[in-house]
């Protein structure tokens, strides 16, 4: 689906972004500060990476549109899928209405495609109806490993495919564009 910004207002611009704090020393300062950036922005889900912070972000977006979010198995994605699924549940259940889960890159990289499919499986089932994004972390991927992790999110149902957690290397414009052609025709 194309986007003409030319015809999008400020306030639908906000809403195509997510916003973040994701550092592993961030303080509640922090979490405060980014929640009243995306509330500011009008971004669509406010992240932080564990389920801990989760009481202060549901506090600072009350009364606003913004989703309170957070990653899963962040931001490394090796966790067994058992204890995925439990961390999802846990999310949901505070009150999360939007969640990311890292690919089980190892997995993908040996060819372990089953194994990442029922993780993805798993995580969509534990998500209750909520928004559900894959962080593929294409850095560490060859467009051919791109290509597979994206066909395994829209397998699963995930709502998203999204390129990297933006704690390691980014994805160059070659890589978005193998997930851009890989998932084209996709709900």
């Amino acid at each position: 689906m194309a986007v003409d910004l030319s015809k999008m207002d400020k306030k639908s611009l906000g809403k195509c972004f997510d916003h973040s704090v994701l550092p592993k020393n961030t303080q509640e300062k922090d979490i405060r500060e980014g929640c009243r950036e995306a509330v500011q922005y009008n971004c669509a889900a406010f992240y932080s990476a564990t389920i801990f912070w989760t009481p202060i972000v549901l506090e600072e977006l009350a009364g606003s549109d913004v989703l309170p979010a957070v990653g899963i198995d962040f931001p490394f994605g090796a966790n067994p899928a058992r204890l995925k699924a439990i961390e999802t549940e846990m999310a949901v259940k505070a009150g999360c209405k939007a969640l990311d889960i890292v690919m089980n890159i190892g997995a993908l990289k040996d060819g372990k495609n089953d194994v990442v499919l029922q993780e993805l499986k798993d995580f969509k089932s534990a998500a209750q109806g909520n928004i559900t994004k894959c962080i593929l972390e294409t850095g560490f991927l060859t467009d051919e490993e791109i290509a597979t992790g994206c066909k395994l999110v829209a397998e699963a149902g995930l709502d998203y495919a999204k390129t990297a957690s933006g704690q390691f290397e980014g994805p160059s414009m070659e890589q978005f564009l193998v997930m851009r052609e890989t998932l084209k025709g996709t709900d």
